[in-house]
């Protein structure tokens, strides 16, 4: 992603501490003033056995997951219209991912100054915050495709 080179304004950051309040996003945002952000990040993924249906918010294998909402963010539901149509134009796996719980650092972006639209783009994983995380690397190249999409466009 840091390779390709649009025609327009790009920064790749790679923030700290979101766990505590995101603080490098809240930083990174202040200094650029971006007109918008799209936010890399992994995303529950429990489609194991023994999970109830409704707890399987995203599954391996089905393309990189996009929000409609989460416990920090609501996205502007035309910018997510927007690059559902692109993707499925293009020929991009994604999924929508089934749940609001979790959230990213767009829950810092989206109220910094004057607010900030931002579009996440997850990777769901098995086993989130241990050492033995689990990735389906066809969801992983989907992420790649879907924020390149999204920044030639």
């Amino acid at each position: 992603i840091l390779k390709i080179k649009p025609d327009i304004d790009f920064y790749g950051i790679f923030t700290v501490m979101k766990e505590v309040g995101s603080r490098g996003a809240h930083t990174s945002t202040y200094s650029l003033e971006p007109d918008l952000v799209v936010t890399l990040d992994e995303t529950e993924c429990a489609d194991i056995p023994n999970v109830k249906e409704y707890n399987k918010f995203t599954e391996l294998g089905k393309g990189a997951a996009i929000s409609f909402m989460d416990d920090g963010t609501i996205y502007d539901i035309n910018l997510v219209k927007k690059y559902m149509r692109l993707a499925n134009d293009n020929n991009i796996q994604f999924q929508v991912k089934k749940s609001a719980s979790g959230t990213n650092d767009s829950r810092a972006v989206h109220t910094e100054k004057n607010g900030v639209k931002v579009f996440p783009v997850l990777l769901p994983c098995r086993y989130t915050r241990s050492n033995v995380s689990v990735a389906d690397k066809n969801d992983y190249n989907s992420i790649i495709d879907f924020t390149k999409m999204i920044l030639q466009n």
